[in-house]
């Protein structure tokens, strides 16, 4: 199993209990000692949260978040992030078939 960076909507399904997620989670846990989530993640769910007005939920997060690592984002690397995304997207056009 590799190292991975957790994307929001993987994290949603998580608190919300999603057995299947749920249990990747535990057998991520059991190789790696954390959960790597980007900074743009822990703003969309805590922005998230706080519209909601849940605060229960943001104590829970924010405890999840301490026992965690968030990566913060540089300039650099969504320059090459942005990249791999174009580079994906047109590889996915190719692929597909065209619909009108």
């Amino acid at each position: 199993m590799k190292e991975a960076l957790v994307d929001t909507g993987i994290l949603s399904f998580y608190f919300k209990g999603d057995a299947k997620v749920v249990q990747q989670f535990g057998e991520y846990l059991k190789e790696f000692d954390q959960i790597n989530i980007s900074i743009i993640t822990y703003y969309e769910i805590l922005g998230g949260l706080k519209f909601k007005q849940a605060e229960n939920q943001i104590r829970d997060f924010e405890e999840f978040i301490n026992n965690n690592t968030i990566f913060h984002v540089s300039e650099e690397s969504a320059k090459i992030s942005s990249e791999i995304y174009a580079d994906l997207g047109k590889k996915e056009l190719q692929l597909a078939p065209l619909i009108f």
